[in-house]
């Protein structure tokens, strides 16, 4: 719990830090590109946060009924948020492969 937990805030923290530099003065394809990405993690964060909470829950629940009714909603929502972090994923990755010249290392 204690691991989940504190992925939760490192990825919420990193997402901010992202979010945060894409308020620089750098271009605006890189300022997309890491608007796009501090939402990817922040959407895994959160997708942490399900996963403590769905934890919590299944530990202490005794009915069957509520066990396999907590089960489905969590695996739902898992792959709600899942979608949507693979999706901003993608859309940050395409905006790399779109601009190589905005992003080639040094």
């Amino acid at each position: 719990m204690k691991l989940l937990e504190g992925s939760e805030k490192d990825l919420a923290d990193a997402g901010g830090k992202f979010e945060a530099a894409s308020k620089l003065d750098v271009s605006a394809k890189f300022k997309e590109y890491l608007g796009l990405k501090g939402q990817e993690i922040k959407k895994r964060s959160e997708h942490d946060k399900a996963t403590t909470a769905f934890v919590k829950s299944f530990q202490s629940e005794k009915d069957l009924e509520k066990v396999n009714t907590l089960m489905d909603d969590y695996v739902k929502k898992s792959g709600d948020i899942n979608k949507e972090a693979e999706d901003l994923m993608k859309k940050a990755d395409q905006i790399v492969k779109d601009n190589p010249t905005e992003f080639k290392s040094n």
